[in-house]
């Protein structure tokens, strides 16, 4: 959305560990130093000004109304409020594809076989939630 907005912006990553398990140790340790001033450290975070916040919706929100990028009407917020629902239905299976926590927690990687597998039965739901936000879509705007 900064990029869409042409906002100046610094980006700062923090390391996790390596794969398999990507482990967090890390960040968990300083996160309560690294953003004291903020009410619920985590990643992501935000600073602009004094504002100060976490987690990627309120993130999402603050900047698209300081942007005027945010619904108006009351129809307007319904279609970004399932428009958000199905994104993070959306996110929730290819993260399922991709992550294969049960591996990561016993420290190894997914077969070939396994991933291949994983997404064969996940592509059905992925493309149906890519259709139903491309409908909705096409609704709203008449077309491409």
């Amino acid at each position: 959305m900064l990029e869409y907005t042409a906002s100046p912006y610094t980006f700062t990553g923090e390391p996790s560990g390596p794969p398999p398990t990507y482990h967090k140790h890390e960040w968990l340790m300083k996160k309560y130093t690294t953003l004291s001033d903020y009410d619920f450290p985590n990643l992501p975070y935000l600073r602009d000004g004094e504002t100060t916040l976490t987690h990627h919706i309120a993130i999402m929100q603050y900047l698209g109304r300081k942007h005027g990028l945010y619904p108006v009407t009351e129809q307007e917020h319904q279609d970004v409020d399932m428009l958000r629902e199905q994104a993070v239905e959306l996110k929730d299976h290819l993260i399922d594809v991709m992550y294969f926590y049960s591996h990561r927690v016993q420290g190894i990687e997914p077969t070939r076989e396994e991933i291949q597998a994983r997404k064969s039965s996940k592509a059905p739901l992925i493309q149906i939630n890519i259709s139903d936000m491309s409908r909705k879509y096409k609704k709203k705007t008449k077309g491409f």
